[in-house]
Parts: structure tokens; sequence; C-alpha cells
């Protein structure tokens, strides 16, 4: 069961998914390298997913050389994944309406002394109103730890996995036409710099993989 404003994630933990794996463990995998999910079906319809990353150690999948095993990350995000569903609120079209009112005056329960005429309510009225209704003034809202309430706080610090660009060597100037500015994985960088590299390998030795902070904007 999933809640119609939610999500449904997907993941294993096995292997990464949408990367090629020279490794699995202590051997080499003999029935297949790849493995990926290319369609979600819900009661037979085709579903949008989107790919949901988790940790795995590369070293686990590909095969490293002493010096990767030293330098890269231990543990790096790739799919595990997907998630279905989207967190957009989909509504009709909204549509104005004149709230009125009439008033009825009883002095006795089966009395009727006076009705008025169909009126609108000012807004500044209404809106005093509403302060007074019982759910604004619960003392739920005002005690215990609710009366400190002032909306989502941000953590005061926050971390994030580091991302990797290909960049010159000689200026730290990004190299935007190779990989993404915007950071990729090591691996992902890695495998980027190793195809461009092959098509250009007279400028192999002016490139290198950093991370996204230490280069020139």
């Amino acid at each position: 069961m999933v809640h119609p404003l939610g999500t449904l994630t997907v993941k294993e933990t096995v292997v990464p998914l949408d990367l090629a794996i020279t490794r699995y463990g202590n051997t080499a995998p003999s029935d297949g390298n790849y493995f990926s999910i290319s369609k979600v079906q819900i009661s037979g319809t085709d579903e949008t997913a989107t790919s949901f990353q988790d940790y795995f150690a590369a070293g686990q999948f590909l095969t490293l050389s002493d010096a990767d095993k030293l330098s890269r990350p231990s543990f790096e995000r790739y799919d595990a994944g997907v998630k279905i569903g989207s967190a957009a609120v989909v509504n009709g079209a909204d549509s104005a309406r004149t709230v009125t009112y009439k008033e009825h005056k009883f002095d006795t329960p089966q009395t009727l002394v006076f009705t008025s005429r169909v009126y609108a309510m000012p807004a500044a009225i209404h809106g005093a109103l509403i302060q007074q209704g019982a759910g604004f003034v619960s003392p739920v809202k005002t005690t215990g730890l609710a009366k400190y309430a002032n909306g989502p706080a941000r953590a005061a610090v926050s971390a994030a996995d580091a991302s990797y660009v290909v960049a010159a060597t000689d200026d730290l100037s990004i190299r935007s036409d190779i990989a993404s500015s915007s950071g990729l994985t090591y691996f992902h960088a890695r495998a980027a710099l190793a195809a461009y590299s092959a098509l250009h390998p007279e400028e192999a030795a002016g490139l290198q993989i950093v991370p996204l902070h230490e280069v020139s904007l």
C-alpha cells in the first residue's frame, strides 16, 4: 500500500546497476556483467521511474590498480534501484466562490425573533473569527515543544558526497566537454576521461580527475 502522495522505492544491494562490472568479490562474472532496470509496470501500465542510488564498494565490482585502491574513494554512490511516483500534487482547477451568510435570532428554540438579509462577511471580520476557532486556540499548538516550532529548521551543518570533474593539469580549469561541470562520481569521471583520452591521446598528459571543490571555476 502506497500513500497517494507518496513514492515507491525499489532497490537492491547485490550489485551496482547501470554499470559494467569486471568482478564480483574475488571472482570474475561469467553470466552477465551489466544489470539495469529497463522498465517499470504497475497493473500492466508503464510507469515513469527515476534512479535511486546507494553506496557500493567499487573494489568489489571493478578491477582497480593498486594506485586506484589507495587514491579513490572506498565507497561511492551507484544506481541501486528506482523511485516511482512524483512529489507533485495534482489537483483540479480553482474556482472562486462568494460565501454569504444569513443570521437567524431566536429568543427561545421555538420563537424566531428576526432573520437578517444575506450578506458577505468582510475579510477582516472573517480573519478575526478564524482566530477564535477550536483549532486556532487549541493548547496543543502553544504547549510543550510545539510552542517553539517555527516551521522546518535547516541543519546548522550539512555534508555531501564529494563529486569529481575532469580538469586541466596546468590551471585546474574544468573540461566540461569531457565530463559534467556539476560533478560526477569518481568512477564516472574516470570513465569519461578514459573515453576521451582514447580519442585524443595527445591530450591525456594534460588532464586529471580532481574534486569539484578544488578546481578553478
